[in-house]
C-alpha cells in the first residue's frame, strides 16, 4: 500500500512546487552624469515597493539592488511581477526615483542621469564643454570650478565658496580667516568679483569693516553654478579691474518638483528650498537662509595671546526664474546679509586700532533678462541695485570706520554668431555698462610717529561710470585656429581721463591633443569714491593701469586629464599708495617718521612675471583633482620714495593640490594641500634674533612659510524618500604653526627697534556637519 502511494505523493509534491514558482523579470541599465554623459561607477541602484515606498522588496536569497560597474551599467534579476520604484543615487548626487511595472519574464532597460547635488537638478544629459567646462568667455588663463569641487573645498568650518577658489592653481592665500585671495602679487581689490553679470563692491561679512582682516562671502555657495577665474588677460566684457576676474552665476531652482535641504556645519546652520513655478513649470524658485554660530566656535579656540573674535552673521538669498516665452527668460534675485562683532568682555586686551564692536548690512537686487530670438543671437541684460552700511568702534567706543555705499547698475551684452553654418564659430559680441555710485563715511587710524597720533579721513561723493565694448572671434581651419580681437571704452565722471582697453587672442591646435594660446590685453581701474573724495587726496587721481601678456600650452593626456603650463607678464602703472605713511630708516641713519596725513598718490608702478604648471584630472569616477606649482616675482617701484621692493603680496613659490575619490556608493574622501613660501611683512623691517628694527629697504623681511593640509570625509545615508550626508573634516592636519603680519606697532626713535603685531591661524581643528536632502 505504501509502495503504491509513493509515485502519487511525488507527483503531488512536484505539482505544488511548480505552482509556487512564478516566472520573474529583470532590469538592466546605465547610470551617467547629467553634466557630460560620463558613466557613473559605484552608483547604488535599488528597487522599492511602489505602493508604500516603505519596504525594500527582495527575493529569498538576493536583495533587489545593485552597484554600477566601471562602465556605469547594472543588472537586477529575480524581480516578481508588479509595480515598483527604482531608486538610484551615489554620494554627492541627488536621489532619483523612477516608477515602473514589470511582467513575468519581462526585461526592461533604464537610462538614468544623476545630477551633482551642487547643481540644478536635471533629468536629462546636458553636455557643455567636456570635462573641464567652458568659461563664460574664453581666455588663456581661465579655469572653472565645478560641482563637488566647490563643496569639498569650501571647508566644513567656513562653508564659503571663495575658500574653494583659494585652492585653484596659481591662487595665493595665506590667511585662514579671510575669503579674499591674491593673484600674481596683486591684492584682492584689483580682482573683480562678478555675480550674475554684476560687479560687486564688497560682498563680505567682515570682522572690522576691512575685508582683508577676516571675512566670509555673503552669497551661499549652494546656490552658485560654475565659478570661473581669469588669472591673466581676459576678454573685454569685464571691466574696472586690473589683476583678475572671478565670474560667478546663481543657479536656477528645480523645475520638476519641490525639494529641500537642511544643513548644519561647524560655523552655521541653514536651509535651502526650491521648486517649479506654476503647473506648466515655466519657471522656478530657490531660496536659502543661513545663521552662524561661528562666534561660539572661535571663543573656544586658543590663539595664544589673541583675544577671541566673537563674529556672527545672518544672510539669505532668493531667485525667481520665469519663461515669458520659449525664447525669453527673466529672473529676479535678492541677496541680504548682516554681520556683527562684540568683543566688549575683552575690552582691556584690545588696542586702539582693534575692533571691539561692529555692525554691517548688505543688500543686492538683480533683475535679469535673457532673450534668444534664434539660435544665432543672444541678448542679456541686468539691472541691479546694491547697498552697504557698516560701522566699527574700538575699546574707547571711538568710531574707527563708518561706511555707506550705494549703486545702481545696468549691464547689457549681445552675442551674434554669423558667417558660418555652425553657430558659435564666428561670434560678434558687444555691450554696454552704466553705474551710478555714491559713498560716504569716515575712518580713524592711530599711527605711530613714534607716538600714536590719530589720522582721520572723511569722504562723501557721487559719480557715474559708463562704458561699452565690441569683440569679434573667428574660427578657422575647422576651428583649429581661433582668433579674437576686441576693445572697450570707459569713462568716469570723477576722472580726468577716459580709458581704452584693447584685447587680442590667438589659439591654435598644432596636434590633435595639443592646444596653444597667446593672449594680450590692457586694463584700467578707476579709483573708488572714498579715495577720490578723501582728505588725503590733494589732486586728481588717475586710473590704475595694467598690461597682460599670457602664453599657455595645454596637452590632453586623455579625455579627462590635462597638463597645462602658463607663462605670464603683467606691467602695472599708476598704482595708488600712501608712501609717507610708513616709518623707515634713511640712508644717513636717521629715522623718517610716519606722516599721519600722508597724501594718496599714483606713485607706484611695477611688474609681475612668472610661470605655473598644473596637472588636472576631472572625472566622476576614481581620483579627481589637480596638483599645481607656481613661481612668481612681483616688484614695485615708488617714484616718491625712489625705492624698489617686492610687492606686498609677492610670493615666490606656491603649491596647491586637491584630490577626491568616491570609495563606495555612500563614501567620498577628499584632501587639499597648500604651501606658500611666505609674503613680505609690508613695511621697512629687518630682524635681529627675535627683535625687529626699522630699515631703509621695504618688504625685505618675509612671513614664515604657510602650510596647511585638510582632510574631509563625506558619508551618505540613503533612506526611502530622503538622503542624509555627514561631513567630517580635519583642518591643518599636520598642526603646522602658521603666523602672519597683523599691523605696525610702536618704534623707538633712538634704537630704531619696532614692535609689529602678528597673529596665529588655525591649529589642528576637527569639524563636522550634516546635510539632509528631501
Amino acid at each position: 500500500m505504501k509502495a503504491d502511494m509513493r509515485p502519487v505523493l511525488a507527483l503531488l509534491f512536484a505539482a505544488i512546487i511548480g505552482a509556487a514558482q512564478v516566472e520573474t523579470g529583470e532590469i538592466r541599465g546605465r547610470v551617467v552624469s547629467s553634466r557630460d554623459n560620463e558613466p557613473l561607477s559605484l552608483a547604488q541602484v535599488q528597487i522599492q515597493d511602489s505602493a508604500s515606498l516603505n519596504t525594500n522588496v527582495s527575493s529569498a536569497n538576493t536583495p533587489l539592488r545593485a552597484v554600477t560597474g566601471a562602465d556605469g551599467t547594472f543588472s537586477i534579476t529575480g524581480i516578481p511581477p508588479g509595480s515598483y520604484v527604482l531608486q538610484t543615487t551615489t554620494v554627492g548626487y541627488y536621489l532619483v526615483h523612477q516608477e515602473f511595472t514589470i511582467a513575468a519574464g519581462e526585461s526592461k532597460n533604464f537610462d538614468i542621469a544623476l545630477t551633482s547635488s551642487m547643481d540644478q537638478r536635471k533629468d536629462t544629459v546636458v553636455v557643455s564643454g567636456g570635462a573641464f567646462g567652458v568659461a563664460p568667455v574664453a581666455a588663456a588663463s581661465s579655469i572653472t570650478l565645478q560641482g563637488e569641487e566647490r563643496k569639498n573645498l569650501a571647508s566644513v568650518l567656513a562653508d564659503d565658496p571663495l575658500r574653494a577658489v583659494q585652492s585653484l592653481p596659481g591662487v595665493t592665500s595665506n590667511n585662514d580667516f579671510d575669503s579674499e585671495f591674491s593673484l600674481r602679487g596683486a591684492p584682492f581689490d584689483r580682482i573683480g568679483l562678478y555675480l550674475d553679470g554684476v560687479l560687486l563692491h564688497s560682498p563680505f561679512h567682515t570682522t572690522d569693516g576691512q575685508s582683508g582682516d577676516g571675512s566670509l562671502t555673503i552669497f551661499n555657495g549652494d546656490m552658485t553654478d560654475d565659478m570661473t577665474l581669469y588669472e591673466g588677460a581676459w576678454p573685454v566684457r569685464y571691466s574696472d579691474r586690473t589683476a583678475g576676474i572671478l565670474a560667478v552665476d546663481t543657479r536656477e531652482g528645480n523645475r520638476q518638483q519641490l525639494q529641500g535641504r537642511l544643513e548644519a556645519s561647524a560655523s552655521n546652520a541653514g536651509a535651502l528650498f526650491e521648486g517649479p513655478l506654476g503647473k506648466k513649470q515655466r519657471g522656478s524658485w530657490i531660496v536659502s537662509f543661513r545663521k552662524s554660530y561661528l562666534d561660539y566656535i572661535l571663543n573656544r579656540i586658543d590663539f595664544g595671546d589673541q583675544p577671541p573674535l566673537t563674529f556672527g552673521f545672518t544672510d539669505g538669498e532668493a531667485r525667481l526664474t520665469y519663461d515669458l516665452t520659449s525664447k525669453h527668460t527673466i529672473s529676479l534675485s535678492d541677496v541680504e546679509g548682516a554681520s556683527g562683532v562684540d568683543r566688549t568682555p575683552f575690552r582691556s586686551e584690545l588696542g586702539l586700532n582693534t575692533v571691539m564692536t561692529r555692525g554691517f548690512r548688505f543688500s543686492l537686487l538683480n533683475l535679469g533678462s535673457r532673450y534668444a530670438p534664434n539660435e544665432r543671437v543672444l541678448i542679456s541684460n541686468h539691472l541691479a541695485w546694491s547697498r552697504e552700511r557698516g560701522d566699527v568702534e574700538n575699546r574707547y567706543e571711538a568710531l574707527l570706520n563708518r561706511q555707506s555705499y550705494g549703486e545702481w547698475t545696468w549691464h547689457g551684452d549681445v552675442s551674434v554668431s554669423w558667417l558660418s553654418d555652425k553657430p558659435g564659430k564666428n561670434t560678434l559680441d558687444f555691450g554696454g555698462l552704466f553705474r551710478q555710485l555714491r559713498q560716504e563715511g569716515s575712518t580713524l587710524q592711530f599711527v605711530f610717529t613714534p607716538l600714536q597720533v590719530p589720522s582721520q579721513d572723511v569722504f562723501r561723493g557721487t559719480g557715474n561710470r559708463a562704458g561699452g565694448y565690441v569683440q569679434q572671434s573667428y574660427g578657422l581651419a575647422s576651428d583649429r585656429i581661433h582668433l579674437t580681437a576686441g576693445v572697450r571704452q570707459d569713462e568716469f565722471s570723477q576722472s580726468p581721463v577716459q580709458v581704452t582697453s584693447p584685447y587680442a587672442s590667438a589659439s591654435f591646435a598644432p596636434l590633435k591633443r595639443t592646444h596653444v594660446q597667446l593672449d594680450w590685453g590692457q586694463y584700467a581701474q578707476f579709483p573708488e569714491l572714498n579715495q577720490i573724495f578723501s582728505i588725503f587726496t590733494h589732486g586728481p587721481l588717475l586710473p590704475e593701469r595694467a598690461t597682460h601678456y599670457e602664453a599657455v600650452i595645454e596637452q590632453s593626456l586623455d579625455e579627462r586629464t590635462r597638463l597645462r603650463m602658463e607663462f605670464y607678464d603683467r606691467q602695472d602703472r599708476d598704482l595708488l599708495a600712501r608712501p609717507l605713511l610708513d616709518p623707515r630708516l634713511l640712508l644717513n641713519g636717521s629715522i623718517f617718521d610716519a606722516v599721519p596725513n600722508a597724501p594718496l598718490r599714483n606713485s607706484e608702478r611695477g611688474y609681475s612675471r612668472g610661470a605655473q604648471i598644473f596637472l588636472q584630472r576631472r572625472t566622476a569616477n576614481g581620483f579627481t583633482g589637480w596638483i599645481s606649482y607656481a613661481y612668481g616675482h612681483a616688484e614695485i617701484s615708488d617714484g616718491d620714495l625712489g625705492v624698489r621692493f617686492p610687492s606686498d603680496y609677492d610670493q615666490r613659490h606656491t603649491f596647491n593640490a586637491y584630490v577626491s575619490r568616491r570609495l563606495r556608493p555612500t563614501v567620498n574622501v577628499s584632501a587639499r594641500f597648500t604651501y606658500g613660501s611666505g609674503m613680505p611683512l609690508p613695511g621697512f623691517y629687518r630682524q635681529d634674533g627675535t627683535a625687529y628694527f626699522l630699515t631703509a629697504n621695504r618688504n625685505s623681511l618675509r612671513a614664515p612659510d604657510y602650510q596647511r593640509t585638510d582632510l574631509r570625509l563625506n558619508k551618505a545615508y540613503v533612506h526611502k524618500k530622503s538622503k542624509a550626508t555627514l561631513f567630517a573634516e580635519v583642518i591643518n592636519l599636520t598642526n603646522h604653526h602658521n603666523r602672519d603680519f597683523d599691523s605696525p606697532g610702536p618704534y623707538d626713535s633712538v634704537t630704531t627697534q619696532t614692535y609689529p603685531n602678528f597673529f596665529s591661524m588655525f591649529p589642528i581643528l576637527p569639524s563636522a556637519g550634516v546635510l539632509f536632502e528631501f
